[in-house]
């Protein structure tokens, strides 16, 4: 049997699975000429157990004409296998979550500092003013005092101040200006216990397993 190079056969534009490809066993013995399809190589390329990754839902087994497949790792990213970490020492081992909420024993110790300030009172003053007292009588009576002469006046008037004026009508605030004396505070609080986003920066692919 003559050999026949590849260049002498006729190009096909669309090959399809089924079209045969020729090749030559024990060419230097007694040549035997096979056939094997384009699906034969195909599924050497995508053995069973294989990962199939594409943007169109159609299904491996029509887009490459062989196998059985399914859907795979639905949500999930995937990650080589580490057998020296527990999380990632088993295949199709899975973990992980979209949203966390951390405990205190998960939260690093930590403080909030609040940036170092002051609370300024404006200077001011108290408006001018005066205290009045109303001027009072008093009756002593009738009769005898204790020097045995008979008090002769009926009211007593206290004119001693009886218009009382503030020394001070004006107050000046002798610490016009406050200042914190604790101008940088530590807060005592760790956390609200809220989820936080776990999510990485993603793409949506379509993911296929080769079953059989």
């Amino acid at each position: 049997m003559a050999d026949v190079k590849i260049t002498d056969y006729t190009e096909l534009t669309a090959p399809a699975t089924e079209d045969l490809l020729e090749i030559v066993d024990d060419p230097s013995g007694t040549p035997t000429s096979k056939k094997v399809t384009l699906a034969n190589i195909l599924s050497l390329v995508w053995p069973v157990g294989s990962i199939f990754t594409a943007v169109v839902s159609t299904n491996p087994g029509t887009l490459l004409g062989f196998g059985t497949w399914s859907a795979f790792g639905a949500g999930r990213v995937l990650v080589g296998l580490d057998s020296g970490d527990a999380d990632f020492d088993t295949v199709e081992e899975t973990g992980g979550a979209k949203t966390v909420t951390l405990t205190s024993a998960e939260m690093p110790s930590h403080t909030h500092t609040q940036d170092a300030h002051n609370h300024t009172q404006n200077a001011h003053t108290q408006d001018a003013h005066s205290h009045t007292q109303a001027s009072t009588t008093t009756s002593t009576g009738t009769g005898s005092n204790r020097l045995g002469t008979t008090d002769t006046s009926s009211t007593a008037v206290n004119t001693g101040n009886a218009t009382a004026t503030n020394q001070n009508a004006t107050a000046t605030n002798q610490a016009a200006t406050a200042t914190n004396q604790a101008a940088t505070a530590t807060n005592q609080n760790t956390g609200g216990d809220g989820a936080h986003n776990n999510v990485q920066p993603y793409v949506v692919v379509y993911l296929w397993k080769r079953t059989a």
